[in-house]
């Protein structure tokens, strides 16, 4: 692309009726020109220093790096990654910006230096995109399925449009985005020391801000150095090391004035108090000299700020080229000649309008762009925020919304029904006429936008749920005030926001299920069946995450009666398979096992990946509870369907339900494993709500495995985040696992109360959960003295999991019947050690638990037999507490059976096995048995 000059001629061309402007080349030219002879840069030499000594070291360390420039607007942070950039040599270098919020979407920037990598030019021109983007990701990944991942995350990032799902968007996390740009751009800069530059981070939405530190953690081992640029009024700044540009001196102002000021008759004192009011600021020393150069005066004329100058150079330009550039600020950073001709009113046809920007790009004000996001259009943008910002503050807000309303109108007309329309700018113009016009009293006008306002508002909204919950939740929510009573996008977007303000936590639980509880409503007013149960099945799952099982099995359930007489459709495969879940979760096997069979059968029959997904999790998970090891075919199956669809949440969950069965048949080393590899996956890719699952999961084979330092540091690190971001069952799992090591320990200090504990397991309604937290919570109370509270809890266990899937029983046997056994009550103990297990770990819970019952039974001899037997199968699985526990037992019995010497050394393996944990009550208590 080459460089035009900066002011145009007008030429009368064959088919065009009126002349058009055209430019003389001046030379090759990059993404954006800045003013037209950029400044020299002036008493920055200690920050260009510091910049290099740090990019010196990611190249000999091989190390990332990262730094943020701050400094108020004008002082030079663009200006002196430019002169930094000159100054490398052999480098990959790849700029993004931020932009201001509704001018494109969230995650802009990491675009950009996508678009960078690839050499893919903004615009609509997307089947090129796709095929560049394609071409990059498969030299840069061997592995099909590692491509498939990657195209699913980098795709929308660049606005393509998603293949045909079979539900509402699907969400990416910031840092899976930030973990698939991270290797994209890790290949493009493999061959040379990169820097990655990311301008006005004060711009950025939390989630880019997330995806900007993800991305440079991601860079880890490599020679990349990640450089930002902000004002200092950003809330998380800085992104790594930061560095506070400063005022120029006196002197330093006087050389740049006097390398500016080249007219040998501006007077000295004109001079002086161009460096004096100037106060350091290079923009505003630069615009004081523009003003003047345009407008000659005495040193009284000079303003005293920045905005001041920039208004007062406004002003100096005739009022219809001002008017042009107010019209340009509305249009937005980016800005189109026709989009302005649209705005004129006829008062500016295109040569005028081309003339006027011309003009303006020699003044310094504005710059041309090499590529176009709108076709056929050449693109323009301000020179500086600043400029921009004065010249739209100067407009009434009625004239802004009337310029809004007309902006939305051109760009539909332009855009609209092309692929890769610029539907972030359409739904902010649209609706900031909207309300702008509300507040400004404009009720036609604001009738005039409503409507285009939401439909641009939900498809911004539905591309941004991909890769931004955050930034799709304020599209959503801004749709959904402006949205018609009683639409069918009010209630969309009450049932988005519901959705979305749980996971992305712009909403309390109670407010997300009020607004899916409105959207229910409405679905019911506007009649359509499967409306209605697809809003009923939305609802359900919300109440399952918030541990309100009765609640949700009564969504799913009307929501199948009414979308059963109706032809089949993912709606009701969804309602089957989610309702399977929730029977799981409960224990009950034979129904959970009906509903998956019913959900994988219309999942398969429809084709959607994400029904089948859950299905077959359920489905395996029930088969291996009942002793079908056919069942981990189901869950290998899931996985090859996710693995197949690149969806990383889906790849860690079915990884974790593999996990969780390895370590029943295998052991807890061989489970561990593979949580592991599920939570190597999720950090990899960034499924951080799914990684956190396989973590709490992990947290039995930890404990089993005596890892308790390890998983104290886990439990904390994840409580750290806050409820927020763990969702209540697995806050239940967190709390009942520390609390139990804890008081293994002794360590009374920071124990929950046991009311604490049961109360939120037993409003998830799931077995897993109250099975732990009632077991930890009878041995507090037991702890404190409460044996009435303590029995009370295990017989709350004995109930909760009678009849039930076995495994959550008999995992928790052993601490059950130790607190029978405490108490004395060998009729409780006997009643919990009926259990009907299928895995070699389940079984060896369930002869653990009995050889205690032996015991409690007057049956020494049988139970010395019992305690030797699950000690050595404790110790082959590497399970160290259980291991010194069976030791202890045995001694117990062996010395009430007269046989000193046996009863010796089992009481050493239960102190050296209770020790090597810090078990120190259980080494207490081993010194009392075997004094």
């Amino acid at each position: 692309m080459g460089r035009r000059s900066g002011r145009p001629s007008l030429a009368t061309c064959k088919g065009k009726a009126a002349p058009i402007a055209v430019w003389r080349v001046l030379g090759e030219r990059g993404e954006r020109e800045d003013s037209p002879e950029p400044t020299r840069l002036v008493g920055r030499s200690r920050e260009l220093a510091l910049l290099r000594e740090l990019f010196d070291r990611t190249v000999s360390e091989r190390t990332e790096a990262s730094l943020t420039v701050v400094s108020p607007p004008g002082i030079g942070k663009t200006r002196l990654l430019q002169e930094f950039r000159r100054r490398l040599v052999g480098v990959t270098w790849l700029q993004g910006a931020c932009v201001p919020y509704g001018e494109d979407v969230t995650f802009r920037a990491l675009a950009d230096l996508v678009r960078a990598a690839t050499g893919i030019r903004r615009g609509p021109d997307a089947p090129s995109a796709r095929g560049r983007l394609r071409a990059l990701v498969e030299r840069a990944e061997p592995s099909i399925p590692e491509r498939a991942w990657l195209l699913a995350r980098l795709e929308p990032l660049l606005g393509l449009e998603p293949d045909a799902g079979d539900g509402d968007p699907a969400s990416i996390p910031a840092a899976e985005t930030a973990a698939a740009c991270a290797r994209l751009l890790a290949h493009a800069a493999a061959s040379a020391p990169a820097v990655i530059a990311i301008e006005d981070i004060h711009w950025a939405e939390p989630a880019l801000l997330d995806a900007i530190r993800n991305l440079a953690e991601s860079f880890a081992g490599l020679p990349m150095l990640v450089l930002c640029t902000a004002r200092p009024d950003v809330v998380q700044l800085p992104i790594g090391a930061e560095i506070r540009l400063s005022e120029l001196s006196k002197e330093e102002s006087r050389e740049l004035v006097g390398g500016l000021v080249v007219d040998e008759s501006v007077p000295d004192d004109v001079r002086e108090a161009v460096i004096e009011r100037s106060g350091g600021n290079p923009l505003f020393a630069l615009e004081l000299v523009r003003m003047l150069q345009e407008a000659p005066g005495g040193a009284a004329t000079v303003p005293t700020s920045v905005r001041a100058v920039i208004g007062a150079r406004l002003d100096a330009i005739p009022r219809e080229q001002r008017a042009v550039l107010q019209d340009a600020a509305v249009v937005g950073t980016a800005f189109w000649p026709g989009a302005l001709v649209a705005l004129a009113d006829g008062e500016g046809d295109e040569p005028a309008i081309l003339e006027v920007l011309g003009e303006s790009v020699r003044r310094g004000l504005v710059s041309t762009s090499a590529s176009s996001l709108v076709p056929a259009e050449h693109e323009y943008g301000f020179t500086h925020a600043l400029i921009r910002e004065v010249a739209y503050e100067r407009l009434p807000r009625r004239i802004r919304a009337a310029k809004h309303l007309g902006v939305g109108r051109w760009l539909e007309a332009v855009a609209g029904s092309l692929a890769g329309a610029p539907v972030d700018l359409l739904a902010n113009h649209f609706a900031s006429a909207a309300e702008q016009a509300s507040a400004s009293g404009e009720t036609d006008v604001e009738e005039a936008a409503r409507e285009s306002a939401v439909r641009w508002l939900v498809a911004a909204g539905d591309l941004a749920a991909r890769v931004d919950e955050a930034g799709a939740f304020a599209l959503y929510d801004r749709a959904r005030a402006l949205a018609a009573e009683r639409s069918e996008a009010l209630a969309y977007t009450l049932a988005r926001t519901g959705v979305l303000g749980r996971y992305a936590g712009m909403l309390p639980g109670i407010e997300s299920l009020s607004r899916l509880q409105a959207s229910l409503v409405l679905e019911r007013i506007g009649g359509d069946p499967r409306r209605i149960g697809d809003a009923l099945v939305r609802l359900g799952v919300h109440l399952g995450a918030l541990g309100e099982a009765a609640g949700a099995r009564a969504a799913y359930d009307e929501a199948v009666s009414l979308l059963e007489p109706l032809p089949p459709g993912v709606e009701l495969a969804k309602a089957f398979a989610f309702r399977a879940e929730e029977e799981m979760f409960a224990g009950h096997l034979e129904d959970s096992l009906a509903w998956a069979e019913r959900g994988l059968e219309l999942g398969r029959a429809l084709d959607s990946p994400e029904v089948m997904i859950v299905a077959l999790h359920i489905r395996g998970d029930g088969r291996c509870s009942a002793g079908d090891i056919g069942g981990l075919d189901d869950l290998r199956e899931a996985l090859e369907i996710a693995t197949a669809r690149g969806s990383a949440s889906d790849i860690v969950i079915s990884r974790t339900y593999v996990a969780e069965w390895l370590s029943l048949m295998n052991g807890p080393e061989a489970g561990l494993e593979a949580y592991e590899e599920a939570v190597t996956l999720a950090e990899h890719r960034g499924a951080f709500n799914q990684g956190t699952q396989a973590k709490v999961a992990s947290l039995s084979a930890l404990v089993e495995l005596g890892r308790w330092d390890d998983v104290l540091r886990l439990v904390d690190g994840l409580l750290a985040l806050g409820p927020d971001r763990i969702e209540p069952p697995l806050l239940v799992v967190l709390r009942s696992t520390r609390a139990g090591l804890l008081l293994a320990r002794g360590e009374r200090e920071g124990l929950d109360d046991p009311a604490e504990l049961i109360g939120p397991a037993r409003r998830t309604g799931e077995q897993q959960m109250l099975a732990l937290a009632s077991t930890v919570a009878a041995r507090i109370a037991l702890a404190r003295g409460d044996r009435a509270l303590a029995r009370a809890y295990i017989v709350e266990f004995e109930e909760a999991t009678r009849g039930l899937v076995a495994t959550y029983r008999a995992t928790n046997a052993t601490s059950a019947v130790r607190v029978c056994f405490d108490l004395g009550d060998a009729d409780l103990a006997r009643r919990i050690g009926r259990l009907d297990v299928t895995t070699p770990l389940e079984q060896l819970y369930a002869d653990a638990a009995n050889a205690m019952v032996s015991e409690m039974d007057g049956d020494t001899e049988r139970a010395a037999s019992r305690y030797a037997n699950v000690q050595e199968r404790w110790r082959a699985y590497g399970c160290t507490f259980e291991a010194a526990a069976a030791a202890l037992g045995r001694g117990r019995c062996l010395r009430a059976l007269g046989r000193d010497n046996e009863a010796t050394t089992a009481f050493a393996d239960a102190r050296e096995g209770f020790g090597a944990l810090g078990a120190q009550p259980w080494v207490a208590r081993t010194n009392a048995a075997s004094a």
